[in-house]
């Protein structure tokens, strides 16, 4: 069986460490990464100093003797992966070439595709917000059929035509625009990133296993020691091409029903999802965040959390818990199981707001003047919110030392998540674990309820 672990916010919820936590409580022999791009980044913290963010491998690679594949709807930046792989066995003594297959379907990201991004985001009439890492020119790119994808690096000849079709179409494309003064103040110069394009190349000609996917797949899931999967997804349910806030999504599909594009699997492979979240928001790009919090409390969060993007370095915004995001990610898997909610960073609450009440979004104000517990979309027609107070959170834990009463202010929050969704179906969702740190190991399961 496949199990599912994705972003129930938009993104940055902590998914890495979550994901080795749970492979390390649950022995999976395969990790697979399904969806998205070097937009995506991973942040891992092994202690002793230990701490790398990987963007396109699946963070379980990095452990060594997993079996890791990168799925049919991933975009690959050659150089990215190149440099990940050189400084993840440098830091971790792990080569992460032995165990790792990547999908022959999977798109290969250019420079080119980085300079369209500069340029649709320069020319833009409202900002998406793009991380610049050509994400959405190689999924355009790929839907016209004008792109490298990583079938092409197996064979000299047929990469040979594939860049040339893509390079006389990107920059017949590009004529058109000032590049000098677009890539001002951008750090990029085109000649010497292909020439790293071209390096990175013959690296994956040498070094990367690229597979018919849909066939690894279900080689490995008919073999007893390799029948259980854990799939990574990137980003969050609000960035999902159809099921987040459009147009200020990612262009790949981060809910799980990607997973069956990603892999070629069938429903009746699918095993238990996981859902990571936050007991705060956060989001980096463009759109609108109407949980946002007062600037007082953003800071004082963005502080606490290192909330900055590990692909971009952006700050990112920070939000009051949101009931109605939350009932929108359960709700759109409910065909999927019950939701297994994995809380993140619930250590996170400055010292500064403890003897202060927080809020937290429980329904949205539209515009027609009705108010809604259930997401509406797109998010630029929601005027106002709804919100409730609640009680300060902490939740300092350490496994060693086996002091679970340091988790009981915690349960305020835990009990107003269940509370509030409680209209919920039966079953709909269940919460089995709280991280209570940025490392590996850092979280206690929670009691059945």
């Amino acid at each position: 069986m496949v199990d599912v672990l994705l972003g129930l916010q938009w993104g940055d919820e902590g998914k890495g460490a979550r994901t080795l936590d749970l492979i390390m409580r649950d022995d999976y022999p395969v990790t697979v990464r399904y969806n998205g791009g070097p937009n995506a980044g991973h942040s891992l913290d092994f202690g002793n100093g230990k701490t790398i963010a990987v963007h396109v491998t699946p963070s379980a690679a990095t452990l060594g003797g997993i079996i890791s594949l990168m799925g049919n709807d991933m975009v690959v930046d050659p150089y990215g992966f190149y440099t990940e792989a050189r400084d993840i066995l440098r830091i971790l003594g792990v080569d992460i070439t032995n165990n790792s297959f990547l999908s022959r379907e999977a798109g290969i990201i250019s420079p080119y595709q980085r300079l369209f991004d500069f340029i649709e985001e320069s020319i833009a009439f409202e900002k998406i917000g793009t991380t610049g890492k050509g994400i959405a020119a190689t999924y355009g790119g790929y839907r016209e059929r004008k792109i490298v994808r990583a079938c092409d690096v197996v064979d000299k000849d047929n990469f040979r035509i594939a860049n040339q079709h893509m390079i006389q179409r990107m920059q017949t494309y590009a004529k058109n625009f000032d590049i000098p003064k677009i890539l001002e103040g951008k750090n990029f110069d085109l000649e010497a990133e292909m020439v790293k394009y071209y390096h990175a190349i013959e690296w994956m000609h040498q070094n990367i296993k690229i597979v018919d996917m849909n066939k690894k797949v279900q080689d490995l899931l008919r073999h007893r020691k390799t029948s259980k999967f854990l799939a990574e997804g990137a980003q969050g349910v609000l960035l999902d091409i159809n099921h987040g806030d459009y147009p200020y999504v990612t262009s790949s599909n981060t809910c799980a029903f990607g997973v069956f594009n990603g892999l070629g699997i069938g429903h009746k492979q699918f095993g238990k999802l996981y859902g990571v979240t936050k007991p705060y928001n956060t989001k980096v790009g463009g759109g609108e965040f109407i949980c946002e919090m007062s600037t007082d409390r953003e800071l004082l969060f963005q502080r606490d959390g290192n909330e900055k993007g590990a692909s971009t370095g952006r700050p990112r915004m920070c939000g009051y818990p949101d009931m109605v995001v939350l009932r929108h990610a359960i709700t759109i898997h409910r065909g999927f199981g019950p939701m297994h909610i994995i809380v993140s960073k619930a250590d996170i609450y400055p010292s500064e707001l403890l003897d202060k009440p927080m809020l937290a979004v429980v329904a949205h104000k539209h515009r027609d003047g009705s108010i809604s517990k259930e997401l509406r979309l797109p998010l630029k027609d929601i005027v106002g919110v709804v919100t409730k107070e609640i009680a300060p959170w902490q939740a300092k834990y350490d496994l060693r030392k086996h002091n679970e009463n340091d988790c009981k202010l915690f349960d305020n929050f835990l009990n107003f998540v269940y509370e509030e969704l409680s209209d919920l179906p039966k079953n709909s969702f269940v919460i089995d674990i709280v991280g209570t740190g940025p490392q590996i190991g850092q979280y206690y399961e929670q009691p059945k309820r």
